[in-house]
Formats: structure tokens, C-alpha cells, sequence
């Protein structure tokens, strides 16, 4: 009687470390594929931008973007000077024929955001230049998965540094962005025409490996 107790209760012991064996490896293979496990369940897709439809969609989601955010910062004749000068479609198009790298976000199959990366090949840096999310889908994590789909960009090239631009008065901005381990570095002004003027930070990431 006492040996089948015994027995028994090896049994019972191994199954139940064999239950949390099996679940610590679960949750180790959940962890490990949590990104795309992420993408996979909230339908995230990012795309580079090259065809026109593409880049009207870019010019689309930068007017709608920038009204909503920057007029209260940066007033609205400064937001339609700027977006004619910069973000319309024939701006967005010379961009990128001049190196700049674009991608929309997808949000379950609509546009909600996005990315423009400029290279710096001699000096080891990536720029963002643009990195923007629609106010209907904030709150979803959608900005940090953009800003993490841009720091494996600048890894896949091997660069040390990524760096960025915001609006002196942008105060959440530059707040989540220290939060995501951008420092300031210094201040620009800078004359962009027709009486304007960019007030903005620099800020800049060391990239680990």
C-alpha cells in the first residue's frame, strides 16, 4: 500500500511539472512571437510607398494628420503652407526620388498612418523624417510600432543613430519620444519661406545591437 502511495505520488508530481513545463514553454513561444502574433491579430500591415495610388494616400493621410494636430501649434496657414510644400502629392513623389523611403500603416485594411525615412550613408544616421498616426486610431499602439518598424530599418543598414525633428511647443510629442529613448540635442530654426519658420528640437537614438 505504502510503495503504490509513493508511486502515485511521483506521478502526480511529474505531471504537474510537466504542466508547467508546458506552459512556461507556451508562454516562452507567445513571447518570442509576440510582434507577429500582434500584427497577425489586430490585421497591421506596413507597405512601402512607390505606385500613385500610394502616394495619394500618403498626401490624403498627411492633410488629415497634420490639420488635426498641428494647427494648434503652428497655426493653419503655416499647416497648408507647409503641406503644399512638402506633403502634397508632386512633394511626396520628389522625395522619394530623391532617397526618401515612405511606408503607410494599415489598421484593418485602412490607412492610419505614416513613415518617411531619409539614409545618411556617410554618416551612419537614419532620419525620420515623417512619422504620423490618424487621431482615430491612436490609443492602439500603432505610433510605437511604427517608430519600432523604423529602428529595424536603420539596424538592417547597420547605422548607430537615428534622429528626428519636433516642434519646440510639441510637448507630447517630445514627451514620447523620451519615453522611447530619443534625447534632445539641440535647437533648430529654420527659415522654410513665405514668413515661416520651423521652431524645432533635434533629438537622436544610440541604437544598441
Amino acid at each position: 500500500m505504502i510503495l503504490i502511495l509513493v508511486t502515485i505520488s511521483k506521478v502526480g508530481i511529474f505531471n504537474l511539472w510537466l504542466k508547467n513545463i508546458s506552459h512556461l514553454l507556451l508562454f516562452s513561444f507567445i513571447m518570442y512571437n509576440f510582434r507577429a502574433l500582434e500584427q497577425l491579430f489586430f490585421n497591421i500591415l506596413i507597405q512601402p510607398v512607390s505606385t500613385s495610388a500610394q502616394i495619394k494616400t500618403t498626401a490624403h493621410l498627411a492633410h488629415k494628420i497634420w490639420n488635426q494636430h498641428y494647427v494648434d501649434i503652428i497655426g493653419q496657414s503655416q499647416v497648408d503652407y507647409m503641406l503644399e510644400k512638402f506633403q502634397d502629392f508632386e512633394a511626396i513623389s520628389n522625395q522619394i526620388d530623391n532617397g526618401y523611403e515612405y511606408f503607410v500603416m494599415y489598421y484593418q485594411d485602412n490607412p492610419c498612418g505614416y513613415l518617411a525615412l531619409v539614409p545618411n550613408l556617410k554618416d551612419q544616421k537614419m532620419m525620420i523624417s515623417k512619422i504620423y498616426v490618424d487621431a482615430d486610431f491612436r490609443g492602439l499602439g500603432l505610433g510605437s510600432q511604427l517608430l519600432e518598424f523604423a529602428i529595424e530599418k536603420t539596424k538592417s543598414k547597420a547605422f548607430k543613430y537615428i534622429w528626428l525633428t519636433v516642434n519646440r511647443n510639441n510637448s507630447k510629442s517630445i514627451k514620447w519620444y523620451e519615453n522611447h529613448g530619443f534625447e534632445i540635442k539641440e535647437e533648430l530654426k529654420i527659415d522654410i519661406g513665405n514668413g515661416f519658420v520651423m521652431d524645432d528640437y533635434r533629438m537622436e537614438m544610440t541604437l544598441i545591437y
